[in-house]
């Protein structure tokens, strides 16, 4: 068994990888310390999250002259686009993770703007470099502007989700209409509050209505409003919350949150559609922290759940001490600069459940059966089905003949 481990570790780091994710974020940039080591900003921010916990939201705004974040962290392409829609008379505002990626000084993968510019007049001012598309769950469109090659997102500021109108300490809106021209209220259409700041181009100010500042410094993991009630309309966030723990090395989740996926972990997997699961599923064994989502995915009985072909082998040293080997050396080839793909991570979680079926079935319906058997769950996207199935095909063959020729030594 040794010899396989060895064997797949290394199969593993010489097949050809492709595309990259950021890395795991350890380090405060000079505004993170500015910002905080401030006492009457520092203050400030504590009076903010304090109230936010309390009513239900807050407005902090830390204006660009305490946290000193300038264009330089913020990409020409995504200035330009925000320029327009400023220029044009509209606000616009960098969200999410840029936003959260900026305070703590790291890299940011993705610019998202979002605005209340109408969506004619996108059209009106970026032309053929502007595409629309429908995402999950919304009815609204959104827009990728392509400028030198990069992709800023655009997104309208949107009207608060109908399945919070209505509740304790919750703004009222118009709730005939999916937009809005208010950060605060596209707010909670956020998911965690770290995620749920906003930097105003048009100034430089930092709009916190959720502690979310607070939450960043603390490295506490906290939903807008109830986690009970946001995973039961959004569960697949479940598996977004424990890639987020394990990409923040010392972070934990908020009390309400751990109570909520403590005891209601399996109801949200149940209700996740295949290709929502597959969608989140995806992203943890590919930006180099694979071992701490598989740990984490473990701690909530989650690994037998979506990978059920390892239901019955998953709690077991021998599977979890492979496993976590071969997710290391994904791990230790993405701190190396290369890049991972979905379909070996789960290539990883399947080959000990392969390598059992090799004993009654022939290779190519061994694999079949394991992809098959995922499907109810796992909505196998694009090429992915294909690309495990050739992976594990390669490292299962690999095996057999490392097998043959032991024997024959």
């Amino acid at each position: 068994m040794k010899k396989r481990h060895i064997l797949f570790i290394l199969v593993l780091c010489m097949i050809l990888l492709t595309g990259a994710c950021f890395a795991r974020a350890e380090s405060t940039s000079e505004a993170f310390d500015t910002i905080f080591s401030d006492p009457q900003i520092s203050a400030m921010i504590d009076a903010a999250a304090e109230e936010a916990r309390e009513v239900g939201w807050s407005e902090l705004c830390i204006p660009f002259s305490a946290h000193h974040i300038g264009n330089e962290a913020i990409s020409e392409n995504a200035l330009a686009v925000g320029k327009k829609l400023i220029d044009a008379g509209y606000q616009a505002y960098l969200t999410g993770g840029a936003v959260r990626d900026m305070i703590l000084g790291t890299a940011v993968s993705d610019f998202d703007i979002a605005s209340d510019a109408p969506q004619e007049l996108w059209e009106t001012l970026f032309g053929d470099a502007l595409s629309l598309h429908n995402v999950e769950s919304s009815d609204l469109l959104f827009g990728v502007v392509k400028c030198n090659g990069e992709g800023i997102d655009l997104a309208p500021l949107q009207n608060i989700p109908a399945f919070y109108r209505g509740r304790p300490g919750v703004p009222e809106t118009d709730p005939d209409s999916p937009i809005s021209d208010s950060p605060l209220y596209d707010s909670y259409g956020r998911d965690l509050t770290i995620n749920a700041m906003y930097y105003d181009l048009s100034n430089g100010d930092i709009l916190d209505y959720h502690g979310g500042l607070r939450d960043i410094q603390d490295k506490v993991l906290r939903t807008i409003g109830d986690p009970i009630v946001q995973l039961g309309n959004g569960p697949s966030e479940m598996i977004r919350y424990i890639r987020f723990h394990a990409r923040y090395e010392g972070s934990s989740f908020a009390p309400e949150l751990e109570a909520a996926l403590e005891e209601h972990h399996l109801d949200y997997a149940r209700l996740m559609a295949p290709l929502n699961a597959q969608n989140q599923l995806r992203r943890l064994w590919i930006n180099g922290y694979a071992v701490a989502c598989f740990d984490l995915m473990q701690d909530y009985g989650l690994v037998g759940y979506f990978y059920r072909p390892v239901a019955e082998l998953c709690d077991t040293e021998a599977y979890q001490t492979e496993v976590r080997a071969a997710l290391g050396a994904l791990d230790a080839a993405y701190a190396g600069g290369e890049s991972v793909k979905t379909y070996q991570g789960t290539a990883a979680l399947l080959l000990p459940a392969g390598r059992e079926r090799l004993k009654t079935m022939e290779l190519d319906a061994a694999v079949e059966s394991l992809l098959k058997e995922m499907d109810p769950v796992y909505g196998f996207y694009g090429s992915e089905r294909d690309d495990t199935a050739q992976c594990l095909r390669e490292l299962l063959s690999a095996e057999q003949q490392d097998g043959a020729g032991d024997e024959a030594a």
